[in-house]
């Protein structure tokens, strides 16, 4: 191989070129020095050229220069071999020199031929210039917008990792902060804000990058040392470049220190207004006038041990309070009528209480007027009586409380069920697209198989995001294939229906064909493309203008830049914009909507996107009414004044626009243009105004009682007293208000008692007091007051003072004092009942030992009869003659009737004098004991009938009464085969016992004789029997709180029915 190069390369036969110039001195030396030269300069242009590449990365068509650089390293090369040439025959090589430096040129021609047509298409200077005019005339245009609005507005870089830098903040947030944009821009928050607040601004920063989209709250701030706190509402906006990255935060700020402040004070107004109403020991509430409750204190709600959401939007009367009976409900109704019709309403009633408890009230319903003259409330008040209405019985013995709607609208409707997959597309949804009614599916899939391939990940991903409530609007931009095979842009819409755990089970909105508009857009951005292309390939047009060239790329990148900011300001500020152009300076019709930005249809509620260009008085036809029409006169002064406006907060809406309350601020803008900034502050008005008109309810209520409600300021003053305040003392409530508490009080031992129950409340020993005192009425009578105090704090937790209630007790106090004299009396009366009761017992004493000494001397000598008469019939009995015996029988049946008498006469006696102790019984196991005992004859039947009851009970005194029922209808009864048939019946407080036989029966006119002492409807010589049993069951019954009656007739059986408590009192 080196052989054959080494013979390719030979040159031995060649001459050197100084040959062909006779080696003549001056010519070789001419053509070996232009060589040179001409080498040297060729290596430096490429030099050159390539340090100009590397300082600028921006210079268009960079590939053409580094072909012309190996080009010209190319016949540079060329030259030096030439002059190699002049000595040694060479020439092999010097033609592959020239070979490569003739590809080398051949491509660079073809390119540089390929690229003519867009060099020559490269701005020219002047153009340039005229271009970054107009963007300075855009960027005055933002700027103007930027520094005009009323909010504070701030952008921050967030390129450099960990660090956030401001690049701009507005004329609204140097006053602010107390610095010029130039003490800011640039710097880090750490370096312009004290280190506490730049420690809370930066976790807010942070919080926005993390999440990537925008968030809004509310804080407390104060800016230093010197200034007050404040509260600002922000929003914070994060922007993303074209890769898709977070490159600056945009933040608005708007001060709503008064109005916290206003809503601070509503709530405490309210709050206060609250406990005082639901520390009322009355019950109380509010009513409309159909009778649904709209409030009830907690008194009422203890005392019927319920909640609020059991009665509140209820009808009163279906409340459980008043479920005591139908016809209490009815009353109700119809005093709640009459209340209705301006009438005031009162009574007493029974209503329920907790555990069913049964509670007197003085119940009354007092309207409440508006300004009308029309009954707006009724006020309910009931106050416990029951103890009131006990003392007057024992004195007098006589007295007794919504939906949802959604709309979608727009070019095309679609209606969707999340549930089934099941869709509604609207006919002109279809022609939108070109297809007839029954060409598109009404399904989901039927939409998604109309989706361009490279958008349904993008449209599914942001539906699903807004129904699982990452999102909070569906707002969808994709293509849809039209029936040609077409595709056009949509902008997709809408809004879900939600069930009751948050999950969305319909989507209604629209799509609207935006195809226009993003044809336009891309028309724009490909414009854009050309204009920077022609920037860039212009720059490197001409050598001798690159300075001035550099300079004008530099200039338009700033306007770009600054445009940048201002157009991520507008189009992402939390307030809505509307620039309006004034076409006719002295005609306030030719204002015409010139743009908007995006917040500025949320913020109405309606598209105005549509409305560009547009009069004014046909995007918001209500401006000219005799309302609103200086709002459009303002607007005019703006443009011409060249002065700000603030129009504070009004009320708007028409057709489109529903009616809320905007706070707007109008500024100036070049060319007879006005910006008009607005915040819908409908929301907070609509608050605001519910929280006014709670407090103005439960300042009526307040008003309303007949107690006084009072608020006591920690030193001890009145700061505020209800209108029930003069109609107790007679004196007016505004003569009375800032002094102090305790000197209305009559006596200083009074004054000294409440002022230390005060301090101890206040000092938090106690959380509250109650003390009785009499006054001095300004009619210089006496009367009984109670003051009842709790502690008050406010929303922090500090100590305010008290507040409570002043109860007139005068009648109470009186009624207590006729009461103490009745217990004085009764004292007395005790004390005598007392001697006599331990008389009386001395006296049963000695009636028990008579009646036991009685019985046992008069039962002995009637035993020795008995037995006497036994001993003479056995020693006799062989001479008794049949007369004798009968005597002897009926002698011994006398004295045995003696003796049971006199049993039955100690029994009788006893009863209620004997105190027998309660014990568990069960009836059934006692009636088979008693009928065992008495024993009657084998084909009698006794028949038990249902379930006896087991209770606790005296068990002696029922064996007596059963023994002797269940004894007398088999004794008494008229046949041997006779039936009897014992029962009960449960009562509510007692047992029912019914001991029935089909004996001969009872006359009527007997029916009150049989349970008198000693009577009996036989002779006692055909029957044995004392006359004693009945009465003992009778007395024995009455004395357990019961009582016994009689169903007989001849013939027709016997049926006694005793009552007996469950329970003895």
């Amino acid at each position: 191989m080196l052989l054959i190069s080494a013979n390719f390369l030979a040159t031995a036969s060649l001459m050197p070129h100084g040959n062909c110039y006779l080696w003549k001195p001056g010519l070789v030396g001419l053509h070996m020095v232009s060589d040179a030269v001409i080498a040297l300069s060729y290596f430096s242009i490429p030099i050159t050229l390539l340090y100009i590449l590397r300082q600028r990365a921006d210079v268009p068509f960079n590939g053409i220069f580094w072909l012309f650089a190996a080009f010209i390293i190319f016949c540079g090369t060329g030259h030096l071999i030439d002059i190699w040439t002049l000595w040694h025959p060479d020439y092999w090589i010097s033609g592959y020199v020239r070979a490569m430096t003739a590809v080398v040129s051949f491509i660079t021609a073809i390119v540089l031929t390929y690229l003519v047509p867009q060099i020559l298409t490269l701005p020219t200077p002047e153009k340039l210039q005229a271009e970054i005019e107009e963007k300075k005339q855009k960027e005055q245009f933002l700027r103007s917008i930027y520094e005009g609005v009323t909010e504070a507005i701030f952008v921050v870089d967030t390129t450099k990792e960990g660090e956030f830098i401001y690049e701009s903040i507005n004329p609204v947030t140097e006053k602010l902060m107390g610095m010029t944009s130039k003490q800011v821009e640039g710097k880090t928050m750490e370096q312009v804000l004290p280190h506490n607040l730049a420690l809370l601004i930066r976790e807010r920063y942070n919080q926005c990058l993390s999440t990537g989209r925008s968030i809004t709250y509310e804080e407390c701030l104060r800016f230093d040392d010197d200034s007050e706190y404040s509260w600002w509402l922000t929003n914070l906006k994060p922007i993303y470049n074209q890769n898709s990255q977070i490159y600056r935060i945009v933040g608005t700020s708007v001060d709503i220190t008064e109005r916290k402040q206003a809503e601070a004070r509503l709530r405490e107004s309210e709050r206060r207004f609250r406990a005082i109403f639901d520390s009322m020991y009355q019950f109380i509430g509010l009513l409309k006038p159909d009778g649904t409750l709209l409030e009830a204190n907690q008194t009422a709600l203890d005392f019927g041990g319920i909640t609020k959401e059991d009665v509140v939007n209820c009808p009163f009367w279906e409340n459980y309070w008043w479920t005591i009976s139908p016809e209490t409900q009815q009353q109700l109704q119809q005093a709640i009528k009459r209340a209705a019709n301006g009438e005031f309403v009162r009574y007493e009633v029974d209503v329920l209480g907790a555990g069913n408890k049964v509670t007197t009230i003085d119940f009354s319903l007092k309207p409440v007027f508006n300004d009308l003259g029309k009954v707006e409330l009724l006020i309910p008040e009931g106050r416990d009586i029951t103890e009131k209405k006990q003392i007057i019985e024992a004195l007098q013995k006589s007295e007794e409380r919504w939906n949802l709607a959604l709309l979608g609208t727009g070019d095309g409707i679609f209606d969707w069920d999340l549930s089934t997959n099941e869709a509604f597309f609207s006919t002109q949804y279809k022609e939108m697209l070109g297809y007839a009614d029954s060409e598109v599916e009404n399904s989901y899939q039927g939409w998604r198989d109309l989706v361009h391939p490279e958008d349904i990940d993008l449209a599914e991903a942001t539906w699903k995001a807004y129904i699982n409530h990452e999102i909070p609007q569906y707002r969808a931009e994709f293509r849809l294939r039209c029936q040609d095979g077409s595709y056009k842009w949509i902008l997709a819409r809408g809004m879900a229906q939600w069930n009751q755990d948050g999950e969305a089970i319909r989507m209604v909105g629209f799509h609207q064909d935006i195809s226009e508009r993003k044809a336009a857009q891309a028309e724009i951005v490909r414009l854009n493309q050309q204009l920077e292309a022609r920037v860039k390939r212009r720059t490197a047009q001409l050598e001798e203008s690159n300075k001035y060239k550099d300079e004008l790329i530099e200039s338009q990148e700033i306007a770009k830049a600054e445009i940048q900011i201002y157009e991520d300001i507008v189009e992402n500020i939390q307030i809505g914009l509307c620039i309006w152009q004034m076409d006719d300076i002295n005609d306030i019709t030719s204002f015409r909507l010139a743009t908007i930005n995006p917040v500025a249809s949320q913020m109405l509620g309606v598209n105005i996107e549509d409305d560009i260009d547009k009069p004014i008085k046909e995007c918001f036809p209500n401006l000219f009414d005799d309302e609103h029409i200086a709002i459009v006169e303002a607007y005019a002064e703006v443009v011409k004044s060249k002065q700000v406006k603030d129009f504070g907060e009004f009320a708007y809406g028409d057709d489109r626009v529903p009616n809320s309350w905007f706070e707007v601020t109008a500024f100036p803008l070049p060319d007879n243009l006005v910006g008009v900034a607005f915040n819908n502050v409908g929301e907070r008005k609509r608050m605001e105004t519910a929280l006014a008109e709670n407090e103005r309810l439960y300042r009526n209520v307040v008003n309303s009682v007949k107690e006084v409600v009072f608020q006591i300021a920690k030193t001890g003053i009145w700061t505020f007293l209800s209108a029930a305040w003069a109609d107790i003392t007679g004196f007016a409530v505004e003569d009375n208000l800032l002094k102090t508490f305790t000197d209305f009080m009559y006596a200083e031992e009074d004054k000294l008692n409440s002022r230390e129950l005060f301090e101890s409340v206040i000092s938090g020993k106690q959380e509250h007091f109650q003390y009785e005192f009499r006054i001095l009425t300004k009619d210089e009578n006496f009367r009984w007051l109670e003051i009842y105090a709790q502690i008050e704090h406010n929303s922090n937790g500090e100590t305010l003072g008290v507040y409570g209630t002043l109860n007139d007790v005068t009648e109470r106090k009186q009624v207590e004092a006729v009461l103490q004299a009745r217990a004085d009396e009764l004292a007395q009366i005790n004390l005598i009942l007392l001697q006599t009761t331990g008389e009386l017992e001395k006296r049963n004493q000695e009636l028990d030992q008579f009646a036991y000494v009685t019985s046992h001397d008069l039962k002995a000598p009637l035993r020795a009869i008995a037995n006497l008469s036994e001993w003479i019939e056995e020693d006799l009995q062989e001479a008794l003659t049949p007369d004798t015996q009968k005597q002897m029988n009926l002698l011994r049946g006398r004295v045995y009737r003696m003796e049971a008498l006199i049993n039955g006469l100690l029994q009788y006696s006893r009863v209620g004098r004997m105190k027998t102790e309660p014990e568990k019984v069960a009836v059934a196991q006692l009636l088979e004991e008693i009928i065992d005992s008495i024993a009657p004859p084998q084909e009698f039947t006794i028949e038990i009938i249902g379930e006896m009851p087991t209770f606790r009970t005296a068990k002696i005194p029922l064996q007596q009464i059963f023994t002797n029922l269940i004894g007398n209808a088999v004794k008494h009864h008229n046949r041997s085969d006779g039936r009897i048939a014992i029962s009960v019946l449960e009562q509510d407080k007692f047992y029912e016992f019914a001991i029935a036989d089909d004996g001969k029966g009872i006359a009527e006119k007997y029916h009150d004789k049989i349970f008198v002492i000693f009577q009996t409807l036989e002779s006692r010589d055909k029957r044995e029997n004392t006359g004693i049993g009945l009465a003992i069951v009778k007395r024995i019954i009455e004395e357990f709180g019961g009582k016994i009656t009689l169903d007989s007739q001849l013939g027709k059986g016997t049926t006694f029915r005793f009552t007996w408590l469950k329970k003895r009192m």
